[in-house]
């Protein structure tokens, strides 16, 4: 069977016959379809040319039919979000209604079958699972309790402090289109640098920091917060108007 794309009557009089896909139907998860036909995974036996449009447009001649490994990481991340979002409610956190659409794909009866209204979201879902796993790892390792007390007051003057890359997120949302670089201190708290994804330069700054052994001095205003969408008591220093000594 592979992929069967439904598409709904167009009105009456319209021009062409169809109105456009309305419902996606697989044999298996159609997650894990759209993992196999995308560049989220890379396989060597998965055709180049294949992109999930012309999956929608139903010329599915040449579409990957997924392995296992995408068949378990859809799982993983159907799972990952059912969890997180049950456990919110459990202890008595409120959901946006992003959430709400997520945990309502994730627990969904018919992984085989998706709505196109759906499908924008499926769409980032295995992104923002990358996104958020790694944030959970820096939660997780990082010193993220209580700033000290000079630490609350914040920093007014430009400081530079060495630090250590940790990890490099990206982060793409609907107002934000950012590299986030996370370091780290001799006291394991985090830093997070921020460049534009748009910004021409970031592969200089990748290429120092191979240079550099991932550690810099870096000059700029420490501003110590404790706000970060979908996480409790997050703490950190967000940069501001930094330059690398």
């Amino acid at each position: 069977m592979g992929i069967r794309v439904h598409h709904a009557k167009a009105e009456a009089g319209a021009w062409d016959d169809f109105a456009g896909p309305t419902i996606v139907e697989a044999d298996r998860d159609i997650l894990a379809y759209y993992l196999a036909n995308t560049d989220y995974l890379t396989e060597a036996d998965r055709p180049a040319s294949v992109q999930w449009n012309d999956v929608l447009m139903g010329n599915d001649d040449d579409v990957a039919t997924p392995s296992d490994s995408h068949i378990e990481l859809a799982q993983t991340i159907r799972k990952f979000y059912r969890d997180r979002i049950m456990m919110r409610r459990l202890t008595g956190k409120t959901t946006s209604h992003f959430q709400n659409k997520v945990y309502q794909f994730a627990t969904s009866e018919t992984p085989n079958r998706i709505d196109v209204d759906a499908m924008g979201l499926m769409i980032k879902l295995p992104e923002f699972y990358d996104y958020d796993r790694k944030i959970d790892q820096l939660y997780e390792n990082y010193n993220t309790k209580e700033f000290t007390r000079a630490g609350n007051i914040g920093l007014l003057d430009e400081e530079t402090r060495t630090l250590t890359l940790v990890e490099h997120t990206k982060r793409r949302t609907k107002n934000t289109k950012d590299h986030e670089f996370w370091f780290s201190d001799n006291s394991k708290r985090l830093y997070r640098m921020t460049v534009e994804i748009a910004n021409p330069l970031v592969h200089l700054l990748e290429r120092y920091l191979s240079m550099k052994n991932n550690m810099l001095d870096v000059s700029a205003y420490y501003h110590p917060t404790n706000q970060f969408s979908g996480y409790d008591d997050f703490r950190y220093y967000d940069l501001s108007h930094w330059t690398i000594q």
